[in-house]
């Protein structure tokens, strides 16, 4: 469940930095954020599963093997928050100077 929800939130910082939802779809054709939220945790879920299912180690082995797996996207959703702070600062610091 981590690897889901941090895969999730990977995603979603990944659309703020690269400033996704810049073009809107029209109204009628956008989801709730809840309906995407869900969507994406289940297509998340289904592939991990079937990733999961081709490997043939054992339990303790694949206990270790996620939990690598949690440890790198913990990281990589670290570096993410980073980038998008940075992001998010240089925005003020350019309005800041339009005010000036």
């Amino acid at each position: 469940t981590q690897m889901v929800m941090w895969t999730v939130e990977i995603e979603k910082l990944q659309k703020l930095i690269a400033g996704a939802g810049a073009t809107a779809p029209p109204k009628q054709a956008q989801k709730s954020p809840e309906d995407e939220e869900e969507s994406s945790f289940n297509a998340m879920v289904s592939e991990m599963m079937l990733k999961d299912m081709r490997r043939a180690d054992l339990l303790l082995d694949n206990l270790t093997y996620l939990q690598k797996e949690v440890d790198e996207i913990e990281h990589d959703s670290v570096l993410l928050g980073v980038m998008l702070a940075e992001k998010v600062m240089e925005g003020e610091a350019a309005q800041a100077a339009m005010y000036s």
